[in-house]
């Protein structure tokens, strides 16, 4: 990755990319730093990104918050993701209670225990659903070490935004996490194993899943 890294900087560099040029390199190397490990400098990459590519803004904010809470620079990170959250309408958890309680709920009576029965194909597009669910995905995965309960509710958000928007590598994303949780915190090894065939059998329906 450094080799690839030093390359797009040069090409960067050069000044003579146009700007739909310039915009792909730039989300190369974005791309380029994170997978070498590099999260802060991704993640200022990320951000330039958002005021080149307007349209992708929310996207280019969100893989900036992952990178950045990943890396342990929780303060930028945190301020990052609640724009990110706020962007559809969505805020970290405040109270420890009501967290607790709907942890409880999700896991005995929501989305934990919806995703064992019915149809789990696919739905119609749906871009605004589609950014709530990855902005949940990003709260879910960055707090998960420093925050644990408010990630927790954050995934129980993930997995009832991913089974509404029926796209099945978000779900497949969404399931993944949740089997975690159920071998985890709540231990419960038959349905972990019925989690990950509905896992399987969403990915053995996607000719490239990401």
């Amino acid at each position: 990755f450094g080799r690839c890294i030093t390359m797009l900087e040069l090409a960067d560099r050069t000044g003579h990319a146009s700007g739909e040029e310039r915009l792909e390199i730039e989300s190369e190397r974005a791309d380029a730093l994170a997978n070498a490990g590099r999260g802060p400098e991704a993640a200022a990459v990320f951000l330039s990104l958002a005021a080149l590519d307007p349209t992708g803004a929310h996207g280019h904010e969100r893989r900036a918050a992952e990178q950045l809470l990943f890396s342990g620079h929780l303060t930028e990170g945190l301020d990052v993701l609640g724009r990110v959250l706020g962007r559809v309408g969505l805020g970290l958890p405040t109270s420890r209670l009501a967290s607790v309680a709907r942890v409880v709920w999700a896991q005995a009576l929501g989305p934990g225990r919806r995703v064992m029965r019915g149809d789990l194909g696919t739905g119609p597009p749906n871009p605004a659903l589609f950014a709530r669910v990855d902005a949940c995905r990003t709260a879910t995965l960055g707090l998960t070490m420093t925050d644990p309960l408010a990630s927790a509710v954050m995934q129980t958000r993930h997995l009832a935004g991913a089974l509404e928007a029926r796209d099945p590598e978000r779900l497949a994303r969404a399931l993944g996490i949740h089997m975690v949780h159920t071998a985890g915190g709540w231990y419960d090894p038959e349905r972990t194993q019925r989690i990950g065939e509905r896992v399987d059998e969403l990915l053995r329906g996607d000719p490239a899943p990401q």
